[in-house]
């Protein structure tokens, strides 16, 4: 996982109770998701081979998920894909 964007290194949590378990737990979690994305987001595998580094698209995900108010992942996704907000629905 270190190899693909998930930063995974062997020394987080070092002299604290439970909190490598924790961040590598987090990090499966992510990654587990990140693959359901995968298989089953039209969207999210466009993004996925736009972006090419799996890092790049999350530092985008990351900045645009603080400032754009959107109601579901797909708009959401519209929106790092065409870099504009989506059409109106309704």
């Amino acid at each position: 996982m270190k190899n693909r964007g998930y930063n995974l290194e062997h020394n987080y949590g070092h002299g604290e109770k439970n909190l490598t378990h924790n961040f590598i737990m987090s990090m499966f979690l992510a990654f587990f998701i990140d693959q359901i994305q995968e298989i089953s987001c039209y969207t999210f595998k466009k993004l996925v081979e736009k972006f090419k580094q799996k890092s790049s698209l999350w530092n985008s995900l990351a900045s645009a998920i603080e400032w754009v108010p959107l109601s579901s992942w797909d708009q959401f996704y519209y929106l790092l894909y065409y870099r504009v907000m989506p059409p109106e629905s309704g």
